[in-house]
């Protein structure tokens, strides 16, 4: 029944911040006990309120015909007041790809969620009215655990449980008059579902019961299938009210509803934190080229330039007739109060203080838009706008811009005078941009601070600076390595050379070493892959439930993790062909790269020979498993400059906006919540420190060879900036 184009899984962000109007606990009934698996490691569950449910994937995409008959629409799902809402109308979304949306008369939504288990998945809902309009809630990879109503009776409720289709129950009350819960029972070869704590539905087919996680969907369409009935436009618009959805796992405590945290608040000025904002890349739009030198770190303040200098570019960027100045914040910000200090640009010049994903304008756009030689501003809320004569030249000294966002309004601030209010809705966190692009001229203009404070919670001071404090470290003294750290024994990562084994962990006088050797005969794996080289791998990860990284699965109760401050390694690179490694992983039970990964030290084997430069990277992906995001960048070492040769300290501070990367105190890397969206760590991390040979490599003069580390401290963060 379900053939869907894209399969896409986002990991919920779960918050201990409960909501005061919605404290829903969907907790599993005593009946759903029997056939409990409890498994180490096991999944934490989750319970989402309407903006953490729109934190889900939502889809833009058409699935086949005839069953769905509108195409899938971002835009068809919003907040509106304590529920999501999702809508089926006839304006189909204009940026879905599938060649098959040219042909839909609706739109509708698809919205995908975190993979889900036994246990109960529940959901708190009114479903969409209408002939033919389908309101699916849905666990489906291959096989389905789902129920689903059809709009034209929504006194029956669809049932789908493994390839079963057609299976249903009848309810004593219309299911779209009113808010009921439903909840599924997915047991060791039964189901069990109910509704309003009532049980309407047993299952007992074995057989045919679902035994691996399954990716959890919304759907609500139009159906054009034989099964669903005559799909009448007149019916539409169309909506499903949604709640509250939640998971279970068998064996865990329901987690109290909430929606997600809102971003953190932040003051970025000359002191601390607008540094954050300069940009690092040459990027292009059409003739209009963004380029790294044009924002400049001045003083106490970030001077963007404006121009038509665009005598030396990238080959990609070599049709740009303009070169401009632009920087993002390292945030997305939501409902709250947003403020920048700056000078608009002189001479002749165009400035934008934009809230847009410029990516998916769709998601909304709140601006102030200046040109030069003229004292006016333009206030842009959507597709509302005002214009505005001031009474001083912006370009001529620094004034405040101000942004009060709620939910279903848009308030534009000018040195603490409300100029223009817009009844606008955008439930979409996004990021900031400032933009300084050229007219007939050029010019320059400044951006002093900027400050967020999410409604509800207080201003951070400005310009402070992030306060750590010691929390664990190991300074390797003796000759046996600490219990906090795991020892690989007869493991391997990938498809590289090397075997991990006991023998390439040594600790030295103070010194740990990871020793990577040729042994006197080659050693099998225990997948039986033969090896020629050793070497050595520790960390101190205390769940080991998810094994992508390695075939390791031990498990270590005196493992060490952090999700954010700051960590600091002392350590010698080994000369020769090695590529040596300080990363971070997150300690849950979560497929990479969803939860992040920090490589605070790669040895920069892709961009250059021996002696390798260090190399930081971040990798992340919203959704899906093994569907890898990253950016990274070399630190620029002076030329043949040897870390063979010395101690150097490598560290990596994290926070909730941004991870900066730095080699014996020198910043040389920073990625961003915003460049990520949103995909920052959200789990604590553990550290791997490894000795690392890649596939093919067969460099055995450069053997034996030592990585050594001389101490690895984990500070907390205290305050964070």
């Amino acid at each position: 029944m379900y053939f869907f184009a894209i399969i896409t899984l986002l990991v919920l962000i779960v918050s201990a911040i409960a909501s005061q109007q919605h404290q829903y606990v969907l907790s599993m009934y005593e009946t759903a006990q029997r056939n409990r698996v409890t498994t180490e490691g096991a999944p934490t569950g989750f319970c989402s309120l309407p903006e953490g449910i729109e934190d889900w994937d939502l889809q833009t995409q058409c699935n086949g015909l005839p069953q769905f008959l509108s195409a899938f629409c971002k835009d068809h799902v919003q907040v509106v007041g304590d529920a999501l809402v999702a809508t089926v109308d006839d304006n189909v979304c204009q940026d879905s790809t599938h060649p098959d949306c040219e042909t839909r008369q609706s739109g509708g939504v698809s919205i995908a969620g975190q993979d889900v288990f036994f246990g109960n998945i529940s959901i708190v809902m009114k479903p969409a009215r209408g002939d033919a309009i389908v309101t699916d809630f849905v666990a489906y990879d291959g096989a389905n655990m789902g129920i689903q109503f059809n709009g034209g009776n929504t006194s029956k409720i669809g049932i789908s449980i493994g390839n079963v289709y057609g299976l249903s129950a009848d309810l004593d009350f219309d299911a779209a008059d009113d808010y009921h819960r439903y909840d599924i029972l997915w047991g060791n070869g039964t189901t069990d579902i109910y509704a309003d704590g009532k049980n309407i539905f047993s299952f007992g087919n074995v057989t045919e019961v679902p035994t691996k996680p399954l990716g959890l969907y919304l759907f609500v369409y139009a159906c054009g299938a034989s099964y669903c009935g005559k799909f009448d436009n007149a019916s539409l618009p169309t909506h499903a009210y949604i709640k509250a959805i939640a998971w279970t796992p068998e064996g865990t405590d329901a987690v109290t509803c909430s929606n997600p945290p809102p971003p953190p608040s932040y003051c970025d000025n000359g002191d601390y934190g607008i540094a954050a904002w300069l940009q690092n890349e040459e990027t292009c739009n059409g003739t209009l080229v963004y380029k790294p030198d044009h924002t400049v770190m001045e003083s106490s303040s970030i001077t963007l330039k404006a121009d038509h200098n665009v005598s030396v570019l990238s080959y990609k960027c070599r049709n740009a007739t303009q070169a401009a100045g632009q920087v993002m914040g390292p945030s997305l910000i939501h409902f709250g109060n947003f403020t920048v200090e700056m000078i608009s640009g002189n001479g002749y010049t165009n400035t934008r203080v934009a809230i847009e994903d410029v990516a998916d304008l769709t998601a909304g756009t709140i601006a102030f838009e200046f040109q030069s030689a003229v004292n006016s501003v333009t206030l842009f809320a959507n597709n509302k706008k005002s214009t505005i004569q001031l009474d001083f030249d912006p370009s001529a000294e620094k004034h405040t811009y101000q942004v009060a966002w709620s939910p279903n309004s848009i308030s534009f601030i000018i040195d603490k005078k409300i100029v223009f209010t817009a009844a606008e809705s955008i439930q979409t966190k996004l990021p900031v941009t400032v933009t300084l692009t050229p007219l007939k001229g050029s010019g320059t203009a400044s951006l002093i601070s900027s400050s967020y404070t999410p409604t509800g919670l207080t201003p951070t001071p400005c310009g402070e600076a992030p306060k750590f404090k010691l929390a664990w470290e190991d300074d390797f003294k003796g000759t046996t390595i600490s219990e906090a750290w795991t020892v690989y024994d007869n493991c391997t990562h990938g498809n590289e050379a090397e075997l991990y084994v006991p023998e390439g962990v040594i600790v030295d006088n103070g010194v740990l070493k990871l020793h990577a050797f040729k042994f006197a005969k080659n050693q099998t794996d225990q997948k039986g892959n033969v090896h020629q080289y050793g070497s050595g791998w520790v960390d101190t990860a205390s769940n080991r439930s998810n094994q992508a990284l390695n075939d390791c699965s031990s498990n270590n109760t005196h493992g060490y993790s952090m999700l954010y401050g700051k960590w600091e390694i002392s350590a010698k690179m080994p000369p020769g062909h090695f590529w040596t490694a300080i990363w971070l992983m997150p300690d849950a039970d979560i497929c990479w790269p969803r939860g992040g990964e920090i490589d605070i030290l790669e040895s920069d084997i892709w961009g250059q020979k021996p002696p390798y430069a260090p190399h930081a990277a971040y990798h992340w992906s919203p959704s899906a498993c093994f569907h890898n995001n990253g950016a990274g960048n070399a630190y620029n070492a002076p030329k043949g400059y040897n870390y063979s040769k010395a101690f150097h300290i490598y560290s990596a501070v994290v926070t909730p906006r941004l991870i900066n990367y730095y080699v014996d105190g020198d910043l040389y890397f920073t990625i961003t919540q915003a460049q990520t969206g949103d995909n920052l760590p959200k789990q604590p991390m553990y550290i791997i420190l490894g000795n690392q040979l890649w596939q093919g490599w067969n460099y055995d003069e450069d053997l034996p060879a030592d990585f050594e580390i001389d101490y690895v401290k984990a500070y907390t963060l205290e305050t964070a900036p």
